[in-house]
């Protein structure tokens, strides 16, 4: 869904965005008016919140380049995403072959996942 926003400070600038629309639906006939259509289920509406993305809400604070500092802002985020996982990758791999001291893993929950089984399957 899409609509065409303005914003009244700004009065002569327009900015075209798509939101996400989340409905809450619901079968009960008790929230609506609408008539009932034999057999064939109907939904009906109880909730609507309209979502807008990130870089579609940045075009109203800053209109002409919200977009720009935005996608600036994910490649920054990427990159030290990338960086991260190579930079970690080798303590993660020692994590996994059990090479690292059990105090330095100790709070992994995956690493410690093979005593907790027992414990799961009690319950």
């Amino acid at each position: 869904m899409s609509q065409i926003f303005s914003i009244w400070l700004v009065p002569f600038h327009v900015a075209p965005v798509t939101l996400t629309t989340v409905l809450d639906l619901t079968t009960d006939p008790a929230h609506s008016n609408a008539p009932t259509n034999g057999d064939h289920t109907r939904y009906y509406i109880t909730k609507q919140e309209d979502l807008y993305q990130t870089s579609e809400f940045v075009k109203f604070i800053f209109p002409h380049v919200g977009h720009w500092l935005v996608l600036g802002w994910h490649l920054i985020a990427s990159f030290f995403c990338i960086v991260g996982v190579i930079l970690l990758w080798p303590m993660l791999w020692m994590e996994e072959k059990g090479y690292l001291p059990t105090w330095i893993s100790r709070g992994n929950l995956a690493y410690d996942i093979a005593d907790k089984i027992p414990e799961i399957k009690k319950e």
